[in-house]
């Protein structure tokens, strides 16, 4: 019955939750656009054609862009609940504006460098000395990176604010920054002979248009936000797919034809867009936070931006949906024909010239299988495996581990290998496609993840792109566990150091005071006095000296001890820990008038030595009893919660109080003591911080004086 009632408070929250994060059906949205009408937004026009707004319960107004618009604004004020812009929507957002990205559309920039073919500017070196017409924001930022990527001068380039006014014809500029999907298309119908510089060959590739909106939109509309943003990826796929379609559609839209647009504009304009987005090799919308990353960083060496925000607050990321499905792109029947024929040629010449070239046959057979058996052994022992890829095909081929050829027939299957924590990295190959690629990252090899450096070098290209690739995945696993182990042992033996300079000045300073003393004393002492008396009082306080010092070397075996003692982890349920030192105090509780109480969660385990875990536990609560108010009952309560890294056990009392503006920095430290009658010795929150970090954990205070004082002991959840 319990539990009945829980299930039905669980499901009655989960049904509040989903009422409050969800929205109203038939609410009416407003996208801004970046631009006038054209197949540069095709799919948001597709998604309302096509009904999938309306599937997801919305109604979508598709605004064009007006001369004097913000779009950042609008969407930050709420006119418009969605927009298109650039990649500058970093800029707003390091400038603190709450935007978020939830959909790259373009995967590569459309911005490209235009000139007459008579300039013969083909190169981004052939730009020094000339006259470039830009525009604000991403037209002038793409073409600095350019030249500072290219190590070019950019003094050496006379950057004009765009103007209608100047044109190719009259000479007046020589080259224009401009969209690729359409200025070209333009151009060239008016008869001129074009030249086009794409950054994106030079190693500049920028995201091109994406889909934003705010962190208002998302905290109170959290399903609105995925509900829109998954009927536009879908309008974006069909619009790819049926372009003369959506032509038509954009044809009939205000204010197009008049600007001179007919249907064979919007379908070269369709064409570059659809290069642009590659729905081939990257989902639509896929966003990659190692590339804006490396956009953020390059706006920072412009100058553009301070570059200290953290970007996982800018990308939106989704926990309440289900993952998208990876596609998954397979030519095994090409392949096998391929294979097929190849076998049966091979055959039928092996057959033909087999009575004349049987020998040498033979021989060549058992080289290659010697040099094919000879390369497998070497790369096995050497922990290296080799594979290769066909961009064009999206053949996979592996060397050096059977198994692992096994099991990768393309890119997706090597990816699907690759740990969620070095994930991004193998993505920001995939997304930049470079010559050159070096990372290190986690693979599942025989079944268990594994450090592997991961080195790539493209091997033939078409048009400067690179169509194969050649890799090598090299075993740093035990480069890396010992780098990891000489991390942590520098790390303990620093800490190690300080506590020992700070533990031998204490002693030695606690050691020297009595025996100074000793030393005054016995100078003092008379052997030839008649007067005894005075002897024996020398007599008397050297025996206090003694004392003393027999004191502090007391305190030092145990300190010592403590911290040489080896330690045997074990699992430690602190719910029943707790209990066994609190059933201790059962007698001094009805004594002493003490109220305890206990928030502790019975799973709650920490991996720890049972002994550590007493000395800590019965320090705190001793201390807790020792510094209580007078005539004022103690409440003593012991909690516990877990962090994501740390399980936490806090100690609370309302005793008397520390006054941390004056005793901050010495709580810990040896031969402490906060008041003046206090008996002690001062050296237990010493050994308790030493215990805490002998487990690799943390302690923290706060205290109040005359409010009492609570403890946070971290233990450190196991990996």
């Amino acid at each position: 019955m319990i539990l009945d009632k829980r299930a039905i408070i669980i499901f009655l929250y989960f049904l509040l939750i989903s009422d409050l994060s969800g929205y109203a059906k038939d609410d009416t949205v407003k996208l801004q656009l970046k631009w006038k009408h054209q197949f540069q937004f095709a799919g948001y026009y597709a998604a309302q054609l096509k009904g999938y707004y309306q599937e997801e319960g919305l109604k979508v107004i598709i605004e064009e862009y007006k001369q004097g618009r913000s779009i950042v604004k609008d969407v930050l004020d709420n006119t418009a609940q969605y927009g298109v812009y650039s990649c500058d929507i970093l800029l707003d957002f390091d400038q603190g504006k709450p935007v978020k990205v939830i959909a790259s559309i373009f995967q590569h920039s459309p911005y490209v460098i235009i000139s007459p073919k008579d300039k013969k500017i083909t190169k981004p070196t052939d730009l020094s000395g000339k006259k470039v017409m830009t525009g604000r924001g991403m037209r002038v930022i793409a073409l600095q990176t350019l030249l500072t990527h290219e190590g070019i001068s950019l003094d050496s380039v006379t950057i004009l604010p765009y103007n209608r006014e100047l044109q190719f014809s009259n000479k007046q500029i020589d080259a224009l920054i401009a969209y690729k999907s359409t200025t070209p298309i333009v151009l060239k119908r008016a008869g001129f002979q074009l030249s086009i510089i794409e950054p994106s060959d030079y190693g500049v590739d920028f995201y091109g248009d994406i889909l934003f909106t705010s962190s208002q939109e998302i905290d109170k509309h959290p399903d609105r936000v995925e509900a829109f943003r998954k009927a536009s990826l879908k309008g974006w796929e069909y619009a790819l797919e049926h372009p003369e379609e959506i032509a038509n559609y954009i044809l009939g839209l205000p204010g197009v034809k008049e600007r001179g647009i007919d249907k064979q504009f919007l379908l070269d304009e369709a064409t570059v867009i659809t290069e642009l987005i590659r729905p081939n090799l990257v989902e639509v919308g896929h966003i990659n936070k190692g590339r804006w990353n490396f956009i953020y960083k390059s706006y920072k060496e412009l100058g553009r931006v301070k570059g200290d925000k953290d970007l996982q607050k800018f990308i939106y990321s989704p926990d309440n949906i289900e993952k998208e499905h990876r596609r998954i792109l397979v030519l095994i029947i090409i392949f096998l024909v391929f294979f097929v024929l190849l076998f049966i040629l091979i055959n039928i010449i092996i057959r033909r010239n087999l009575k004349l070239k049987e020998e040498k046959l033979q021989e060549a057979d058992s080289k290659s299988r010697f040099n094919e058996e000879s390369i497998q052994i070497i790369l096995e022992h050497a922990g290296i495996i080799l594979w290769n890829w066909d961009v064009s095909s999206y053949r996979f081929s592996i060397y050096g581990n059977e198994a692992i050829g096994a099991k990768i027939k393309n890119i997706e299957d090597f990816r699907a290998l690759i740990h969620t924590k070095t994930l991004d990295k193998f993505d920001l190959f995939l997304d930049l496609l470079p010559n050159d690629f070096s990372q290190e990252i986690l693979m599942k090899i025989d079944d268990e993840y594994q450090w592997r450096l991961l080195t790539i070098k493209a091997r033939n290209y078409v048009n400067n792109r690179p169509i194969s690739y050649m890799g090598m995945l090299i075993d740093i696993s035990d480069i890396k566990k010992k780098q990891t182990h000489l991390e942590k042992l520098s790390k303990e033996l620093k800490k190690s150091n300080v506590e020992l300079e700070k533990f031998a000045y204490i002693t030695s300073h606690n050691l020297r005071a009595p025996v100074v003393n000793l030393e005054s004393l016995m100078n003092f002492y008379n052997y030839d006095a008649v007067d005894i008396a005075n002897n024996n009082d020398i007599v008397s306080k050297m025996e206090i000296s003694v004392k003393r010092l027999k004191e502090t070397l007391d305190d030092l075996i145990e300190i010592v001890s403590k911290k040489s003692e080896k330690l045997t982890l074990e699992n430690v349920n602190i719910k029943n820990e707790l209990f066994n030192l609190i059933h201790k105090l059962d007698s001094l509780k009805k004594e002493s008038n003490i109220q305890i109480t206990t928030d502790v969660p019975e799973e709650l385990n920490i991996i720890c030595s049972k002994k550590v875990f007493h000395t800590i536990f019965d320090n705190l609560i001793t201390n807790s009893v020792r510094f209580k108010k007078p005539d004022i009952p103690l409440k003593l309560t012991c909690r516990s919660f877990d962090t994501e890294e740390y399980v936490v056990v806090e100690i609370e009392d309302n005793g008397v109080g520390i006054d941390m503006e004056r005793n901050a920095e010495k709580i810990f430290g040896l031969y402490q003591k906060f008041q003046p009658d206090a008996e002690g010795r001062g050296i237990g929150l010493f050994i308790v911080k030493s215990q805490v970090e002998s487990v690799d954990g943390k302690i923290e205070i706060s205290s109040k004086l005359q409010e009492g004082t609570t403890f946070r002991i971290y233990f450190r959840k196991q990996a």
